[in-house]
């Protein structure tokens, strides 16, 4: 979950994590181009600035994140668990009434998925790829060996906001969009593709109501658009450095799939 902030970081997961029911399809905001943008990587610097700081977001060793999930048009609601270790270990976990838990992981080498309407299954191939690249904790921070390009392409509007939207084209030869506030110098929104069971998916997210969790500003509301469905994750707590490596431990499930 390139959109940087944790709830973004979710974001991305959920694109493969819920191969459940609705995905893929964004609306983007007209755009007015002009001579006189910001350096992408300047609009970056403003931005981990805003959050708290490079050293803010390096300090940490582990991270628990809990908050709720939803797709209100389907009626469907849950706890959410974000589990992340750097440089790139994670494990998402979301329970929904009615329908089970759904759980997605990277352990550093195989990225799996168990969902209770697919059953356990191995990520591969550009998946697996992308599953490496949205558990990097450091993420926030768009380290520069990452990507091939960074370029501000507009000042333009998202959701009303007057934003900065830059293309960062990554190393694979994908594209991100994230747009940045003229104000602020947050993150509001994005535009990206993943790799699903589902085939190619793509989300249009916005980022919101910004809270203080261990000295990192991040969005602690996202709503995002895919195929036409709304769904939201809202984060209510982040704990810092209490896990154990042993989380991230492959399920048994997916150890007999591993060859």
């Amino acid at each position: 979950m390139r959109a940087p902030q944790l709830t973004s970081r979710v974001a991305r997961l959920v694109l493969i994590l819920l191969a459940v029911g609705a995905l893929a399809g964004a609306a983007q905001d007209a755009v007015r181009q002009t001579s006189d943008l910001p350096a992408a990587r300047d609009v970056i610097r403003r931005f981990v600035t805003a959050i708290g700081g490079g050293d803010a977001v390096r300090k940490y060793k582990s991270r628990r994140a809990i908050g709720r999930f939803e797709v209100p048009s389907q009626g469907l609601a849950g706890d959410l668990e974000v589990l992340a270790m750097p440089p790139d270990r994670q494990v998402v976990r979301i329970s929904l009434a009615g329908l089970g838990d759904i759980r997605n992981g990277f352990d550093g080498k195989v990225a799996w998925l168990i969902n209770p309407m697919t059953g356990p299954m191995l990520l591969e191939g550009q998946a697996r790829d992308h599953a490496r690249m949205d558990a990097d904790f450091y993420s926030e921070l768009h380290d520069e060996s990452r990507f091939k390009t960074m370029e501000t392409v507009a000042r333009t509007e998202f959701e009303g906001t007057p934003a900065y939207k830059l293309r960062l084209v990554r190393a694979s030869g994908e594209d991100d969009i994230e747009f940045f506030s003229v104000d602020t110098g947050l993150l509001i929104g994005s535009i990206i593709s993943r790799q699903s069971p589902m085939g190619p998916m793509e989300a249009t997210s916005s980022y919101s109501d910004y809270k203080d969790f261990g000295g990192v500003l991040a969005a602690a509301r996202m709503r995002q658009k895919v195929m036409g469905v709304e769904q939201v994750i809202v984060i209510t707590r982040v704990e810092y450095d209490t896990l154990d490596e042993g989380v991230f431990a492959l399920p048994p499930q997916i150890k007999a799939l591993v060859k």
